[in-house]
């Protein structure tokens, strides 16, 4: 208001002079109005490479004039500023702030994207604890929750496939088998169409299987590969993964048919005659005359009492 006075103050002169003149002064001489004003000094410090005092100054503009003409790109360039001083979990939390605000905003799409990034960096190990100013890396309830939040966002967009995909992802690099399955399962039934459903199908699969070789006295996981693999192939015959699932089934069958025989030995050992002819028999209509242990179990089975 101070500005507007003033500049009507300067323009009184001119009206002795003429009406019109004074008239296209006063229409080109509008003032900026306080938040542009701040947001002028923010673009300043940012020009000058000042990225965290820029950040900041822009997060006033937000804070203090939330409804003003600048509010929505000072929101955005409180991430982009954060982002190059090296905070990227501030940035993540400025672009949050800029979806949940300004959802019609001409950068809401960017703003999804860069928020994106940042979480998938998170995932894959690509931010250095030194940028995150933490003293250690970030947590797995830390990263799943970046990723949680960007799926929450935009459920139905591509990026939330990408992020379920990334949850699965990250999980089997920590060794969490049960939510890295957990993970792959849900992208399939979210986004069945969606081109990362077939690789999250087969490293469910594949999960497994790796499990189930490791805990061999627990057969239920094994029975969860083969049913998902199989799953893979029916639903996704022509992709890549289908190819490796095929494989990767052979493998399974072999070692299924290795611990039934073994199961038959066991309890054929343990003087159990009918259990062991019941796995003898089960191996043996479930595989060909050729094989060996096919063979092998036909020649127990006959010598059992």
């Amino acid at each position: 208001m101070r500005h507007l006075k003033l500049l009507l103050l300067l323009a009184l002169p001119l009206a002795v002079v003429s009406c019109a003149s004074s008239s296209k002064v006063a229409q080109g001489s509008k003032a900026p109005t306080k938040a542009e004003i701040l947001f002028q000094k923010a673009s300043k410090l940012e020009k000058k490479g000042s990225w965290k005092a820029a950040a900041k100054k822009y997060e006033d503009v937000v804070e203090q004039y939330p409804t003003s003409k600048v509010a929505s790109t000072a929101a955005y360039r409180v991430g982009q500023n954060w982002e190059k001083a090296n905070k990227p979990q501030n940035a993540f939390d400025a672009y949050q702030t800029y979806i949940t605000l300004f959802r019609n905003g001409a950068k809401y799409s960017e703003a999804l994207d860069s928020q994106s990034d940042i979480a998938f960096k998170a995932a894959k190990g690509g931010l250095n604890k030194r940028f995150l100013g933490l003293k250690s890396e970030l947590t797995y309830a830390q990263v799943t929750g970046l990723l949680n939040n960007v799926i929450s966002n935009a459920p139905a967009s591509d990026l939330a496939a990408r992020a379920q995909f990334e949850i699965g992802a990250y999980a089997e690099k920590q060794e969490r088998t049960g939510e890295s399955v957990a993970a792959f399962f849900k992208l399939v039934d979210s986004y069945p169409n969606h081109k990362l459903a077939p690789e999250a199908t087969y490293r469910a699969g594949l999960a497994l299987s790796g499990y189930s070789q490791e805990h061999s006295e627990n057969s239920s996981n094994l029975y969860k590969a083969k049913s998902t693999l199989e799953d893979l192939i029916q639903q996704y015959p022509s992709s890549s993964q289908a190819s490796k699932a095929r494989k990767l089934l052979k493998e399974i069958v072999k070692l299924d048919n290795e611990r039934t025989f073994e199961v038959a030995t066991f309890y054929e050992k343990k003087g159990k005659y009918d259990s062991a002819k019941y796995y003898y028999q089960e191996l043996i209509d479930r595989t060909k005359s050729s094989d060996q242990l096919h063979q092998q179990a036909q020649k127990r089975l006959k010598n059992l009492p």
